[in-house]
């Protein structure tokens, strides 16, 4: 192999935050979004809507708005890590925010994803070693994709000052066909990710940024960091003392 292509695949493998050895997407250890748990509901099309969802407390849920089945409040299933199934007792949008909460019947056990403001990255450099983190419909072990998260700065300038404070900005992804694995026609799948900083869960998928199976364009996603105060004050069980 002549210097030139050794130099190319080194440069090539430096764009992807994580070792290539890896077969992408990654099974994420349980102990890495303990917190993570898979909704999940199949549409009026016939299509399984598939969501991460985050234990805030023993019988409270948050999720994206994208998680409600409209037809049916109580009609989704909820499957921790280690694959019990919590029957839903009730769903509420939390304000105006793009997120909303599931309460359980079931207790959730286990840490909790922390909504203090400290656990949050503020942005103000870029992540390189982040994740998309997703289920996939037929199996609670949750998956991952390294991913890098611009800085705010950046952010700022792909969209606007106000959408970077209620946004982050996810660069797009080199690896083939990525987007299949939050979409699917053939399979009927469309899935709801969620982006994580070694093990906090930051943002919530609004655009995602494919064309078609590749990830060609900066993707968007809501921030949880933002809505802190509007999540709390729906769901006033939530512990944010120190």
């Amino acid at each position: 192999m002549s210097p030139t292509m050794i130099l190319s695949l080194v440069a090539s493998s430096m764009l992807v935050p994580w070792a290539t050895s890896q077969t992408i997407p990654i099974d994420a250890a349980p102990t890495e979004y303990p917190y993570a748990v898979r909704t999940s509901y199949v549409n009026i099309k016939g299509a399984t809507n598939v969501a991460v969802g985050l234990a805030v407390s023993q019988r409270y849920l948050l999720a994206s708005g994208f998680s409600k089945n409209s037809n049916n409040a109580t009609g989704v299933e909820l499957t921790d890590q280690q694959g019990v199934v919590h029957p839903v007792f009730s769903s509420t949008p939390i304000g105006v925010s793009p997120f909303m909460f599931f309460k359980s019947c079931l207790i959730f056990n286990g840490p909790m994803f922390s909504l203090k403001a400290a656990s949050f990255n503020n942005l103000s450099a870029t992540i390189n070693d982040a994740e998309v983190i997703y289920f996939t419909k037929d199996s609670t072990v949750l998956k991952k994709i390294p991913v890098v998260i611009m800085n705010q700065t950046a952010c700022e300038t792909e969209t606007d000052e106000t959408t970077a404070r209620e946004q982050l900005c996810v660069e797009p992804n080199n690896t083939p066909d990525v987007c299949y694995n939050f979409f699917n026609t053939t399979l009927k799948l469309d899935q709801h990710p969620m982006v994580g900083i070694k093990g906090q869960v930051h943002g919530s998928r609004y655009v995602l940024g494919c064309q078609d199976s590749s990830w060609v364009n900066v993707g968007k996603w809501y921030r949880f960091d933002a809505a802190i105060k509007d999540i709390t004050d729906i769901i006033p069980v939530v512990d944010l003392k120190d």
